[in-house]
């Protein structure tokens, strides 16, 4: 865990009456949303929002990815959702006063029942659950539990890499719930290893299979109730940040490209290079349209983005140890035609 200044970004000032009152409000919940990249935080994250109209909680989120482009941002984002974000890298690691400040503007702006905080899948949890539990978050917001997206469907690839293995067993053992996201994806026999894994690494979390078994968040204030659930003695200071080795290139995608082309890229990413690919793209076969693509561990998916006024900015963001701009975007002008102009947007 990184140390931190105490100093502090300044507040709004109160009138004495305002702040004794304010004092006494009960602070926001938050639930910390960790685990790997491509893991399937931002699904959980769109499901819960798309059905809080039904359970009657008003949900506000704290956003980060690992880049110069927001790819889960513009996902969850809509004129109905209350969100802040997290820029300059992985929240473990950038300016303290960042997300310290951003949960603070949504709590004490009212109106929101709860504040779901997701990491960039390569973040140290335990850094981040020092954030949250600072004093001055403290005041106006109360972590109340550690939720660690896992993917059955890429769980043995993970355990392949050594140094993001290890980064996935921190978010782990942190978690206080364990959601193994794509269980539909593979076998019960997959399934079965996977959940015997994850009780090696943190015995006392429970699992939770998705998509069909997903909890209510009013379900999961209830049975998290009190900060005191989340387990900080596990923070270690000499632990390397994984992000430090990694890099996120961005990469605009001006014309509708062929989805076999596309298709055959992904399928064809080195993990080595890259680990993740991931944005917004119009294909060649219905260039009115803007589809989602994902890419994880050899993974791949490709869905029609139902969110056309406005449409995501089409893009490929890249993340890995060793992603080589210069080569990607050779690729990408030969997809797009000779004609086509590629300007990089570091992360």
């Amino acid at each position: 865990m990184k140390s931190r200044s105490t100093a502090r970004a300044p507040t709004a000032s109160l009138p004495n009456a305002d702040a004794e009152n304010f004092s006494r409000v009960k602070p926001v919940p938050i639930f910390l949303v960790t685990g790997f990249l491509g893991s399937g935080k931002t699904t959980l994250l769109w499901k819960w929002l798309h059905e809080a109209p039904v359970s009657g909680l008003r949900p506000a989120i704290v956003m980060n990815d690992f880049g110069a482009m927001s790819v889960d941002a513009l996902i969850l984002g809509r004129p109905d959702v209350s969100m802040e974000t997290v820029e300059g890298g992985c929240m473990c690691c950038t300016d303290d006063t960042q997300l310290g400040n951003a949960v603070r503007r949504l709590a004490q702006a009212g109106g929101r029942d709860l504040i779901l905080v997701e990491t960039s899948g390569l973040a140290e949890p335990d850094a981040v659950i020092d954030l949250l539990t600072d004093h001055d978050v403290a005041s106006t917001a109360e972590l109340r539990g550690v939720l660690t997206v896992v993917s059955a469907a890429g769980f043995r690839a993970l355990q392949d890499e050594l140094a993001e293995w290890r980064l996935a067993e921190r978010q782990l053992q942190f978690a206080n719930i364990v959601f193994l996201s794509k269980c539909d994806l593979v076998s019960e026999d997959e399934i079965r290893f996977a959940k015997a894994e994850i009780a090696m690494v943190n015995p006392t979390a429970r699992i939770v299979r998705l998509p069909f078994a997903l909890p209510e968040l009013p379900d999961l204030l209830k049975e998290l109730s009190a900060a005191a659930t989340v387990d900080v003695a596990k923070a270690d200071p000499e632990v390397k940040h994984l992000h430090e080795s990694y890099k996120s290139v961005t990469f605009p995608l001006p014309v509708p490209v062929p989805r076999e082309k596309l298709e055959a890229m992904l399928r064809g990413l080195d993990r080595k290079e890259v680990i993740r690919a991931k944005g917004f793209v119009r294909l060649a076969e219905s260039p009115s349209e803007t589809h989602l693509f994902q890419q994880i561990f050899g993974w791949c998916s490709l869905d029609r983005f139902p969110i056309a006024d406005p449409a995501p900015p089409a893009a490929m963001v890249l993340i890995g140890p060793a992603v080589d701009a210069a080569k990607f975007a050779g690729q990408l002008r030969e997809m797009m035609g000779a004609g086509s102009r590629i300007k990089l947007g570091a992360g």
